[in-house]
């Protein structure tokens, strides 16, 4: 701790305000939800898209399991695990692709700004789009308290 009356503060606490205090630091996992891609003819190589996402968070990056022949596939994929301190305020850099023969095509890219009301509510979700293409109208997270 900061001198005062705090030497050393048990597990589970820190010390605040020269006071042992419980530290309050939740766990999150956030969880690919899904996406809804447009236009797939123009976004896409074929007319299904086998899709997947690239998730960055920090120093973070996990990328999903594709799924195949499919323009609104759902995942419920654990992507990461973070605390409540590191999400607030930080950005969920996200691509989305499609697993194409010879080169895997972007469909989309985006980035969230996570706040205290879409940790409360349990997802964060918006619009994806790539500047060629109509790309994804949608993705969605989910954010678990562990």
């Amino acid at each position: 701790g900061k001198g005062g009356t705090c030497q050393v503060c048990p597990a589970g606490t820190s010390c605040q305000n020269q006071q042992c205090a419980a530290t309050t630091t939740k766990l999150y996992e956030v969880y690919l939800v899904s996406t809804k891609v447009e236009s797939p003819w123009t976004s896409c190589l074929e007319s299904k898209c086998d899709l997947y996402v690239v998730l960055k968070f920090g120093s973070t990056s996990k990328t999903s399991q594709i799924i195949a022949n499919n323009n609104e596939p759902y995942w419920g994929e654990l992507m990461l695990t973070a605390s409540e301190t590191d999400l607030l305020g930080n950005a969920l850099e996200v691509t989305i692709k499609d697993d194409a023969i010879g080169y895997d095509m972007t469909v989309g890219t985006c980035s969230f700004v996570v706040t205290a009301t879409e940790l409360a509510a349990g997802a964060i979700s918006g619009p994806c789009p790539d500047l060629l293409t109509a790309g994804a109208k949608e993705i969605a997270f989910s954010f678990k308290a562990i």
